[in-house]
């Protein structure tokens, strides 16, 4: 996590969503581990007086996981507004849906859509027209086929429906900014733990690797006389 420990060392920065996952996975694993070797001391002296150096708490993870899912997704509950723009999206998808629904139904039994009848373009759903009948559609042209034979329309019924989809979904990026900023601040105190935590498990990490090495080669502590 090196490069997100830089961005929280600059007041006001931002940390993106996959990061605080990959800061919750190094406090929970650091965690883990600190509390095994605590308990150990008898079969790990060195690893038991390292991991007293190291601080417990579960407070960055939870603050984390009240937010960012195990999927790396904000949660629709991370925030109020954020939860009621997502049912506004909610009902106005469902709106785009039905209307779009209707309008294909309806050009359709007039013969004006291509087999194909309709298709993606910018992620807006649209109909697939017959070029020769494109003018009796009513709506936005956003593209043609290559061949030109077909033109894709988004019905006249649904372009207010996605305008208003459209002002959601930027409301909802401008809110998940304003949520993750808030988590940035909640884990700036904890740079220097967070730090700790990845010197930490590189520690153990190289441990982990010299004791596999050396049991793949039989090797032996050196007796010194």
């Amino acid at each position: 996590v090196t490069n997100e420990l830089k961005f929280l060392a600059i007041e006001d920065s931002q940390l993106e969503v996959s990061s605080f996952r990959k800061i919750a996975t190094l406090s929970e694993t650091s965690n883990t581990l600190v509390l095994f070797f605590r308990k150990f001391k008898e079969y790990y002296p060195k690893l038991h007086d390292a991991s007293n150096e190291v601080e417990v708490t579960k407070y960055i993870i939870k603050v984390i996981e009240d937010v960012v899912d195990k999927f790396g997704e904000v949660r629709d509950n991370a925030s109020p507004d954020l939860l009621n723009i997502r049912k506004d999206m909610q009902v106005v998808r469902g709106k785009v849906n039905q209307s779009f629904g209707m309008a294909l139904t309806h050009y359709n039994s007039l013969g004006y859509l291509d087999d194909i009848k309709e298709s993606f373009v910018e992620n807006r759903r649209v109909l697939a027209v017959l070029a020769m009948y494109r003018r009796k559609v009513k709506g936005a042209i956003l593209g043609s086929s290559k061949t030109g034979s077909i033109a894709f329309v988004e019905p006249e019924s649904t372009l207010n429906y996605s305008r208003e989809l459209k002002n959601l979904e930027y409301e909802e990026q401008k809110e998940i900014t304003k949520i993750l900023k808030y988590l940035t601040t909640q884990l700036r105190p904890f740079h220097d733990l967070i730090l700790q935590y990845q010197n930490f498990l590189s520690a153990i990490d190289v441990i982990a690797s010299k004791a596999k090495y050396a049991r793949k080669i039989n090797g032996i502590l050196p007796t010194i006389t």
